[in-house]
């Protein structure tokens, strides 16, 4: 019963955070479109996906690896954090200059590439709270995982809104994604280390080895996870142009933030499901998951498709 609560109360906040921050995201990309025109939105919809491309090299399965491992033994937590902390942040900053790279050889404009470079540094800086914000998962304490979320979006939102109306344009609202990048690190970091568990920077080569090792399968699903998820905008803006890629992300994101809701009891369910060692009640739990999932993703679904027109207008 305990268990369940458990699993009930960590759903419940990341449902709910993921409503409100995914809507603050969204109203965002409304006042860049509003104010600035679909082609500056197209540009920011193009940078945002051209990162998320990549956005596996940050991570390739670890961070689902050290919830498994740690949610079944807590005495690991301390050297998987400090470990995984650092490859995080080395990680990040190869798949930034790869990510810069191959913006540059594709022939990309001056301005799109400072853009996904100012994304990407954002995105860095978010990689390495990841890096901490998986130990709340280990320890089913998501609670601490949708304060930070919702306090992200509603930065992204303030600070991006205040750039727009300063004047500052869609570069301004990428500097403001930077500045929320580091708040968050540092709110992570309050959390994590001063809070819950004390922690140090550490390169044990030999456990890096490892755990890539281990995670080639994990890592591999988020490579393809992610090109399925953002190829979309990266090829229109090839064919089309930067005007399209604005239109289209104002509908595609909707949906999208959509596909995000029936998943919330996953994070919740997961180290749960690493502590069981019974088939029969894995089974179950599943099975559990799938229809609570089921019963989200059809009203959901539902809503957005019936209220599709309204929404875009």
């Amino acid at each position: 019963m305990s268990k369940k609560i458990t699993i009930l109360k960590n759903s419940g906040a990341l449902g709910i955070s993921t409503v409100i921050g995914k809507l603050f995201y969204f109203i965002l990309f409304l006042c860049i479109g509003g104010s600035l025109g679909p082609e500056e939105l197209g540009k920011f919809a193009f940078a945002v996906s051209f990162i998320a491309l990549f956005c596996a090299g940050n991570d390739l399965g670890l961070s689902i690896r050290s919830v498994k491992e740690v949610s079944q033994n807590k005495g690991l937590a301390e050297k998987f954090l400090s470990n995984l902390v650092t490859m995080k942040l080395v990680l990040g900053c190869l798949t930034l200059a790869l990510v810069i790279a191959v913006a540059t050889i594709l022939g990309y404009s001056q301005e799109s590439v400072r853009l996904v470079f100012l994304i990407g540094l954002s995105t860095l800086f978010i990689v390495i709270s990841q890096g901490m914000r998986w130990y709340f998962q280990a320890i089913q304490k998501l609670e601490y995982e949708s304060l930070i979320f919702i306090s992200q979006n509603f930065l992204y939102l303030i600070l991006g809104y205040l750039a727009i109306k300063l004047g500052l344009g869609i570069r301004g609202v990428a500097y403001t994604q930077v500045l929320v990048g580091v708040l968050v690190l540092a709110l992570t970091w309050i959390i994590v280390r001063n809070k819950l568990i004390p922690f140090n920077f550490k390169f044990d080569f030999a456990f890096w080895r490892q755990q890539l090792k281990s995670s080639i399968p994990l890592g591999l699903m988020l490579i393809f996870t992610g090109i399925y998820l953002n190829s979309d905008t990266v090829i229109l803006s090839v064919f089309k142009g930067d005007k399209a890629v604005g239109f289209y992300n104002a509908a595609n994101r909707i949906a999208g933030a959509a596909k995000m809701l029936p998943i919330v009891i996953i994070p919740s369910i997961f180290p749960v499901m690493s502590e069981i060692t019974d088939w029969s009640k894995f089974r179950k739990l599943m099975e559990k998951a799938v229809h609570y999932s089921l019963a989200l993703a059809l009203p959901f679904g539902l809503m957005v498709a019936i209220l599709s027109k309204k929404i875009m207008l």
